[in-house]
């Protein structure tokens, strides 16, 4: 993915529609959850997390899809994962080990990605997680003052 800086700027010239059209966009899609998500048996499945964003795509165009978690293996300490995928594509897959868990308490952790559209048109996002080896239940846990968040940043033109 190459990134253009935009800064072809001269005093007293005018902008461009080229430079504004490289400008950011900002916040394309969000949504914030205030309630948790326990998988079902088989844990060791990939399942949805109920994040999930439409929003219309433009080809070329930078994206910056964040989701922040609360991971918590409420079945038993074990490992996580969690994928973020595009329509049906699986974009990128994180596993967080069981190391850096606690059955006490869920722990927020952040992914962040980078996505270089190559088409325009509405596009679903979602998250999906499961346990990592155990097939014990595991839960993304959220509640008020701890929401899940999942949003996507156009950063820009490519």
């Amino acid at each position: 993915m190459t990134i253009t800086p935009n800064t072809a700027f001269s005093d007293g010239t005018p902008l461009t529609a080229t430079q504004a059209n490289a400008f950011p966009r900002g916040v394309m899609a969000v949504q914030s959850l205030a309630t948790g998500q326990n998988t079902t048996s088989t844990h060791t499945t990939f399942q949805d997390t109920g994040a999930t964003l439409t929003f219309t795509e433009e080809s070329g165009r930078i994206y910056r899809i964040t989701y922040s978690s609360n991971a918590y293996p409420n079945g038993g300490l074990q490992g996580m994962k969690y994928r973020i995928l595009r329509g049906a594509s699986n974009i990128r897959q994180f596993e967080i080990p069981s190391g850096a868990l606690s059955t006490a308490n869920s722990w927020s952790f952040t992914y962040v990605i980078y996505y270089t559209s190559a088409s325009s048109g509405s596009q679903t996002w979602k998250v999906q997680f499961g346990a990592l080896s155990s097939n014990t239940q595991v839960n993304d846990y959220g509640a008020s003052g701890q929401e899940r968040l999942f949003f996507v940043e156009d950063i820009g033109a490519s």
